[in-house]
């Protein structure tokens, strides 16, 4: 168009461009310039629209020709959207999302758009926005998700929930196989690695904020400055243990936080573990609702998936003589006997795993579990590795127990339990059936 050619030809030197590229200064003599191409760039644009609402008196074929206001279109926005002039290309830009038109900018392919969108990332988040959407469009991913995280990381006015929506769409798309040569695989790596554990933070963040939002201990005025700090950018994890978590005694939140931030001290775990199921037993029993075992199981079974078994976070060798404590102390009499290691099952902790815990909780005769209350743990492993037989002929193992050395073992279990005095009546008789299925197993 004439009136490109004209603006361009005003400002040989490009001192509008130098204007446009150190951010627009005010009071500053190339501003000038940049008003008198404007005015040039209005009359493309008054031409535009014109061409427009010709366009739209018209069909835009007509029997699969196109009709001569179609093709004026077209060439138009041909003309425009594929100028060398950088500075008309911003002023187009500016004009698209003035008027709504920002999805326009999604089909250029000129690298025009995507140094305006990064110009006004920083200052404005629907440009930020608009240029994640830009290379998703065009199928680079990882750009995409780059700019996603940036979003989750800034300092604009967003919620919570809206920036992990952003980390949850960058996971995804850092996830997507790049066949561009540009992309490594370490640096997708990394970025999904740094998205990934941004995310698990602001995932405990926000479960902290629904904690608080629902929190009857919370009062004004400080309820308002506490959801206010949780629901915006994501905090240090050091900050939401020592600040939120611990000092509102969530221990399950605490526990999460240590997975997430790799602590692991062995005396923190199982402090913050004991402390939770005493917490849990004293809230179920003052609801009412449901026994409290079955409160407790319910926490550390949904604790347990969340932290899927984590060794330094779900310490079996830990837990496993915790609970068999909890039970014998708080729960006789009230719940079924085998309920720990039916909890522990159902998690799909492997049996081998669990075996040599409660064998050395029962030879360790340390309280509670001396005299009588031997028979608890006896009754336990009896049943632990009847559950483990069952499993291990239907699954149609070659050798029992899964190797011969599990096999050896745990007929020998048996053998020392069936001497002792910790089984009486049938139980003895059953653990004598099933130490000659076992040896018969063996064979």
């Amino acid at each position: 168009m004439l009136a490109l050619h004209v603006a361009q030809e005003g400002d040989r030197a490009n001192r509008a461009l130098s204007w446009l590229r150190d951010d627009c200064p005010e009071a500053d003599p190339r501003k000038e310039a940049f008003d008198k191409r404007k005015h040039c760039y209005d009359l493309v644009f008054a031409t535009i629209t014109s061409v427009d609402q010709s366009a739209q008196q018209y069909p835009e074929q007509i029997d699969g020709q196109f009709t001569v206001p179609a093709k004026r279109k077209a060439e138009a926005y041909d003309v425009v959207n594929n100028s060398e002039d950088e500075v008309f290309q911003n002023t187009l830009f500016d004009w698209y999302i003035e008027h709504g038109w920002s999805d326009r900018l999604l089909d250029i392919t000129s690298s025009y758009v995507i140094n305006y969108l990064r110009r006004r990332m920083d200052k404005d988040s629907a440009h930020a926005d608009l240029l994640w959407r830009h290379y998703a469009h065009h199928q680079n991913f990882l750009e995409a998700a780059s700019v996603q995280l940036l979003l989750a990381k800034s300092g604009f006015d967003q919620s919570l929930e809206t920036r992990i929506a952003y980390l949850s769409r960058a996971r995804t798309n850092a996830s997507i196989r790049s066949t561009s040569l540009l992309d490594s695989r370490q640096s997708r790596q990394q970025l999904l690695r740094e998205i990934s554990d941004l995310l698990d933070v602001a995932n405990i963040q926000d479960e902290i904020l629904q904690r608080m939002k629902a929190d009857p201990r919370l009062q004004e005025p400080r309820r308002s400055q506490v959801l206010k700090q949780l629901d915006g950018g994501v905090l240090d994890i050091g900050e939401l243990f020592n600040q939120y978590a611990d000092q509102a005694s969530y221990y399950d939140v605490c526990i999460m936080i240590y997975q997430v931030a790799d602590h692991r001290n062995p005396a923190d775990v199982q402090s913050t573990w004991q402390a939770l199921i005493e917490q849990t037993h004293q809230k179920a029993e003052a609801k009412g609702e449901l026994q409290p075992y079955e409160a407790v199981a319910l926490s550390v079974h949904s604790l347990g998936s969340r932290l899927r078994l984590a060794d330094a976070t779900f310490p079996i060798s830990t837990l496993l003589p915790m609970l068999e404590r909890y039970a014998l102390e708080y729960q006789r009499g009230v719940a079924p006997p085998s309920w720990v290691i039916d909890l522990f099952l159902e998690l799909e902790v492997p049996h081998e795993a669990l075996l040599p815990v409660l064998e050395q909780l029962y030879y360790a005769n340390e309280q509670p579990f001396q005299g009588k209350n031997r028979r608890v743990l006896a009754t336990d492993v009896v049943y632990l590795i009847g559950k483990w037989f069952l499993e291990s002929e239907r699954s149609g193992e070659r050798t029992i127990f899964g190797s011969e050395e599990n096999a050896a073992g745990v007929e020998e279990v048996l053998k020392i339990l069936i001497r002792s005095n910790d089984l009486e009546g049938t139980a003895r008789e059953d653990t004598e059936v099933l130490r000659t299925r076992v040896a018969h197993a063996m064979r």
